[in-house]
């Protein structure tokens, strides 16, 4: 079974749990958390570039639209209506 994350990223949250430990020893639970998860934010954004990079070089014919992201989760019509119109105001 693949793993989601390469072996650096693995490296990187292995060092940043130890970190939390350590924080969290000396009383400053929430900061090394919060310090933690941005980094994991930041890990998994750097995979999802990578991830596009790979497709849009395998598929170069494909065409692409970045939208800006959504402050929630879109699942609803409503949501959805807010993609469209990102993605309309785009190509214009």
């Amino acid at each position: 079974c693949g793993s989601r994350y390469g072996e650096s990223d693995l490296r990187t949250l292995h060092v940043l749990e130890r970190l939390g430990r350590v924080y969290s020893e000396a009383g400053r639970y929430l900061e090394a958390k919060l310090a933690f998860d941005g980094c994991l934010e930041l890990a998994l954004a750097a995979h999802d570039e990578h991830l596009r990079d790979r497709f849009l070089a395998a598929h170069p014919s494909v065409p692409v639209a970045e939208v800006p992201a959504q402050p929630t989760d879109v699942h609803d019509l409503g949501g959805l209506r807010e993609v469209g119109e990102a993605l309309a105001r785009r190509r214009d």
